[in-house]
């Protein structure tokens, strides 16, 4: 998780530190000058990232790792807390020109306690749940004031479509770490291979 249900604050994976550590959001304000950066209202999710994957920028992505959103109810979740999940669905926007997925999942546990494995049966479940969780990416901004689009007109894609995403942005991590001089020209900290391997 980078950023816990219930807050406002903007935590990013600084990709350029090593190990890439989540970090606040920093603005620079022309009046306070430098202020750490807050959505418009609390998140009603935990939300955080998947690791191992990249949306290139090569291939229109924004250069991000993909978001997660977490709809079990448990309350919030600290910063970098780790789940199993299951995919249920995803949601797609164009933020600054680039596309920009958001990843709806459930924990495993609750999921198999509420017999809840596919996204009809959480439309089902929890139709409202999931319309609140639209409308807050629909109206919120980047750090930057960029408002977002919504892909599909604001439609939740079911889970066979974001399992597809996520392989496909595996693919393009492993094809980053793969490469040095494309994490190099795009200032994203990799570990060496031989962490891998050895």
């Amino acid at each position: 998780m980078k950023t816990p249900k219930g807050s406002k604050k903007i935590n990013l994976c600084d990709k350029k530190a090593p190990h890439n550590p989540i970090m606040q959001a920093v603005c620079v304000d022309d009046v306070c000058g430098l202020e750490v950066c807050s959505y418009a209202k609390p998140i009603d999710f935990n939300y955080g990232l998947i690791p191992q994957t990249w949306t290139d920028s090569k291939w229109g992505g924004h250069g991000d790792p993909l978001s997660i959103v977490d709809i079990s109810s448990k309350l919030a979740k600290p910063i970098l807390s780790i789940c199993d999940y299951r995919v249920l669905g995803v949601i797609g926007l164009v933020n600054r020109g680039k596309l920009d997925y958001k990843i709806i999942a459930m924990e495993v546990s609750e999921a198999n306690e509420r017999k809840i494995e596919t996204l009809q049966q959480l439309q089902k479940a929890e139709p409202e749940r999931l319309d609140k969780v639209v409308e807050w990416f629909s109206q919120q901004s980047d750090i930057e004031n960029h408002t977002s689009k919504m892909l599909w007109k604001g439609e939740i894609k079911d889970e066979n479509v974001a399992a597809g995403l996520i392989e496909e942005h595996h693919r393009q991590y492993q094809m980053l770490v793969e490469m040095p001089e494309r994490s190099e020209e795009y200032q994203y900290w990799m570990p060496n291979l031989s962490f891998f391997y050895n």
